[in-house]
């Protein structure tokens, strides 16, 4: 048995140097090129590179390739599955336009008023509603052309306006014009006379209306009762 060395020896010896470690690398490293350059082309989801890499021949566990990929990521990872483009920008996706709605009462008054009068949004409704209801462009058509005869009192177009709106496929149009024709020679006056009683019509109902509630309406008194006499006695013995 060999002798162990004195102190005064081992003080003599030089301090032996710490080895220096060998990276021999991981299950990864041969796999770490086509890592990294899906990686840069934007495949970042592990599940994902973990698949391809077990094509390619790697036998290691996803949690290894999540571990080396931890490293490279500049934000948390993304839950789910990856989108098929990662890195293509979806354009941003703009709301409708908002379009303007009418109820039937809105959509006859547009019909009924000058074109003029109506704004753009008013007025490209009202061309869409005509453009896809026959109905409502025969109605449109006949009332726009019975205001026009009415304001300029032309009685000589009243005839031909007649005649087409009780060709037309409306009842209520074809109703009107039989009523204007029962009425016919009131109508031709009103279009073509410049005097009416619509002062004196006016005036009687101012008078009504200012008429005070306390004032008798004039007219025969009614008769007196039979018993009027007997009630007046009465009256007089009791009191």
């Amino acid at each position: 048995m060999a002798a162990a060395p004195s102190p005064s020896v081992i003080a003599r010896r030089p301090f032996p140097e710490r080895r220096a470690r060998t990276t021999s690398g991981t299950i990864l490293t041969p796999f770490d090129p086509y890592l990294r350059e899906r990686w840069d082309a934007g495949c970042q989801h592990v599940p994902t590179l973990w698949a391809e890499l077990r094509a390619r021949g790697f036998t290691g566990s996803m949690r290894t390739v999540r571990g080396h990929v931890a490293r490279w990521r500049s934000e948390p990872a993304r839950r789910g599955p990856q989108p098929k483009h990662p890195l293509r920008k979806r354009a941003p996706t703009l709301a409708p336009p908002t379009i303007r709605t009418f109820s039937v009462r809105q959509a006859t008054w547009l019909m009924l008023r000058q074109p003029a009068d109506l704004d753009a949004e008013e007025q490209a409704y009202l061309g869409e509603l005509l453009c896809v209801c026959r109905p409502a462009a025969t109605a449109c058509h006949l009332a726009q052309a019975f205001f026009a005869l009415v304001r300029d009192r032309d009685a000589a177009a009243l005839g031909g306006w007649l005649d087409e709106a009780e060709q037309s496929d409306l009842p209520e149009m074809g109703g009107f014009a039989g009523g204007i024709r029962r009425d016919r020679a009131a109508v031709d006056a009103g279009l073509t006379l410049d005097w009416s009683q619509g002062q004196t019509e006016g005036f009687v109902n101012k008078l009504n209306n200012a008429q005070a509630p306390h004032v008798r309406p004039c007219g025969p008194r009614p008769a007196p009762r039979a018993d009027a006499g007997r009630r007046v006695k009465h009256h007089q013995m009791w009191a």
